[in-house]
């Protein structure tokens, strides 16, 4: 039964990306909300939420801290968007980490 996990990509042993330098954006996309709703579904959060929202609290300080946010919320739509079909592949078996 292990190796079956494992020939399937659920290795235990499979350690996560350190991404501590990051937290804060990770924080950031939460506190704001990765999606908006719109009249034609939900929509990324954009750069009229998130410019306000990182001078205001100070939380952005450098410009691709903005852009990385901005992609993150993006990535998460597209996650999200492509999430609701029942036979879509799991991202981890995508080809690229954005593809669409």
């Amino acid at each position: 039964m292990e190796k079956d996990r494992i020939e399937r990509g659920r290795d235990p042993q499979v350690e996560m990306p350190d991404i501590e330098f990051a937290a804060h954006l990770i924080d950031a996309m939460n506190k704001i909300g990765p999606v908006r709703g719109s009249m034609s579904g939900p929509v990324p959060t954009d750069w009229d939420v998130i410019l306000p929202f990182g001078t205001a609290t100070q939380r952005l300080t450098e410009p691709w801290e903005y852009e990385a946010l901005a992609e993150m919320c993006v990535a998460y739509h597209r996650g999200l968007t492509k999430g609701a079909d029942p036979l879509c592949k799991p991202p981890m078996e995508w080809k690229k980490p954005f593809e669409d």
